[in-house]
């Protein structure tokens, strides 16, 4: 009986280091766009700045923004070359009630980096801001 117990002793102990070694799912603590949006969250005074107006339709796509703003900018590492979307994410920035700005989040890896750009149609184009992912 002492045997039959070590080896079911030892299969559970192997069952939870093997659950213990898996990668976390994607999650707040993992999520950058979740990140990001709870750091501004925090800081009322995000928007406050200049900011690019692209000057696209509302019918635009988000790649079509992004090219557009990645011509338009340059970081202190100079301007984006070459990116991949990530993801892409329809966001609210707390106090996420009536009186918040609706926006998309858009994750791209760049030749700099990852960053996440916000954007939002407004009247005569699209208000912008780029923010290294983190």
């Amino acid at each position: 009986m002492n045997r039959l117990m070590l080896v079911i002793a030892t299969a559970l102990v192997l069952l939870a280091a093997k659950a213990l070694a898996q990668p976390a799912p994607p999650g707040p603590a993992t999520d950058k766009i979740a990140t990001l949006v709870s750091a501004l969250a925090k800081n009322p005074l995000w928007m406050n700045g200049l900011t690019p107006h692209v000057k696209l339709g509302g019918d635009a796509t988000e790649p079509e923004v992004l090219d557009r703003y990645f011509q338009m900018v340059s970081f202190d590492a100079g301007p984006v070359g070459n990116y991949t979307i990530v993801a892409v994410r329809d966001v609210a920035i707390a106090p996420d009630d009536e009186s918040s700005p609706r926006m998309t989040a858009v994750l791209v890896e760049s030749d700099l980096g990852p960053k996440i750009v916000l954007m939002r149609f407004e009247r005569n184009g699209w208000w912008t801001r780029a923010f290294d992912a983190r």
